[in-house]
């Protein structure tokens, strides 16, 4: 048996100890900060997969790629905030397999003068606050680690309803 970090909380000096949790914090800033062509060139495994909380898995590359980041197209602004990470070596050392639930923190288009504030642990307010799960796969490849796969779930319920009552969306948008 291998071992395994469990950590509680966001990043820290905890995380940044362990290789693969390391990498998870640059990716997961980068991602925020909305760095995706240099994420998709220097961190995504050419044959990279996509799980979406909908059961459909898009095909390996690119199209997995502009899967997940369309997921966050309409999301104005947006940050992960992790609450609870475990990751463990594959059993051929071929890289590492981590689950975590992260806080995805969002401001939407339209007028959310009405929408509830939530805020992060840095203080920050937003109008959607989600809980998700992911997991990832990385890879070992010539000294670099590269994100494989990604699979995450959560519920769209929250954002679907404040973009309805904002008009950015609207029931015919839904099949309604």
């Amino acid at each position: 048996m291998k071992p395994c970090l469990v950590h509680y909380g966001d990043w820290d000096e905890v995380t940044d100890s362990h290789p693969a949790m390391k990498y998870m914090r640059t990716y997961t800033e980068m991602y925020d900060k909305r760095d995706l062509d240099n994420l998709y060139e220097n961190y995504i495994a050419s044959d990279f997969t996509y799980s979406k909380s909908t059961g459909q898995i898009f095909p390996s590359g690119k199209e997995s790629w502009d899967a997940v980041t369309g997921d966050y197209r309409l999301f104005t602004v947006y940050r992960h905030e992790p609450y609870m990470l475990t990751c463990w070596e594959t059993d051929d050392g071929s890289g590492w397999e981590i689950l975590g639930n992260a806080w995805l923190f969002a401001n939407l288009p339209g007028d959310g003068s009405a929408a509830k504030v939530y805020k992060d642990l840095t203080g920050k307010e937003w109008e959607i606050r989600i809980p998700a799960g992911f997991f990832f796969k990385y890879r070992k490849e010539g000294g670099e680690i590269k994100v494989a796969s990604i699979a995450i779930t959560s519920d769209s319920g929250p954002v679907v309803v404040e973009l309805l009552k904002r008009g950015v969306m609207k029931p015919s948008d839904l099949g309604i």
